[in-house]
């Protein structure tokens, strides 16, 4: 009998994050950056249940008390729901800061207010594994060539400093040979190694049980 594979529901805000997924949730023919991320992790174990482009969320309101709250505690709420909707066993999702003060916040704010919501409808806490790359996705990719202080550069110097490396900005066909190549032990971007110390725990609870 063959093993059963857990679930993640996948969400970011473009080609690059999602890959092929981001057009068609069903089309893997392309992974993106976060799905080869995961992969990289942990390589077997879990398939792609969906997927979701940051702008097609349906936020979430969790009470008239909460509409004037920052975007983003809407969006990762919807996502949760999304997930759950979709029966995943872990959600996955990259937002880049973009020099936002009140996103990282926002999006942990949401996540705790809406935790534990869905767990007695479906019977099963959802697990999530949440990135928020410091100043953008750049900067992870930039973390991945070796370079050291990523998080505190701001945008243009991460765009600066892939472009004199000879990277076409924008790009997943760009990104993808740097992620996949990349030493994830010896990157120091503290927003990434966040992620990937997330992503590590996760996947070894859900599909090891540990």
């Amino acid at each position: 009998m063959a093993a059963v594979e857990a679930s993640i529901f996948l969400s970011g805000e473009g080609p690059n994050e999602l890959g092929s997924r981001y057009s068609d949730p069903a089309d893997g023919t392309v992974p993106g950056v976060l799905e080869v991320l995961l992969r990289q992790v942990r390589p077997t174990g879990w398939k792609t249940r969906g997927a979701m482009a940051w702008k097609a969320i349906r936020k979430y309101r969790a009470g008239a008390g909460r509409l004037g709250a920052h975007h983003d505690r809407h969006n990762v709420q919807g996502l949760v729901a999304h997930a759950y909707a979709e029966h995943a066993e872990v959600l996955a999702f990259m937002r880049d800061l973009d020099g936002d003060p009140d996103r990282a916040a926002a999006i942990d704010d949401g996540l705790a207010e809406i935790r534990g919501l869905f767990e007695a409808e479906y019977r099963y806490a959802l697990a999530i594994i949440a990135g928020t790359p410091a100043p953008c996705l750049e900067g992870w990719i930039l973390a991945m060539c070796g370079v050291r202080g990523t998080d505190a550069m701001s945008r243009a110097k991460v765009m600066d400093a892939l472009t004199e490396r000879g990277l076409e900005l924008k790009r997943l066909a760009a990104y993808l040979p740097v992620v996949e190549a990349g030493d994830l032990d010896r990157v120091e971007a503290p927003t990434m190694v966040e992620f990937l110390a997330t992503a590590r725990e996760v996947l070894a609870d859900v599909i090891d049980g540990t």
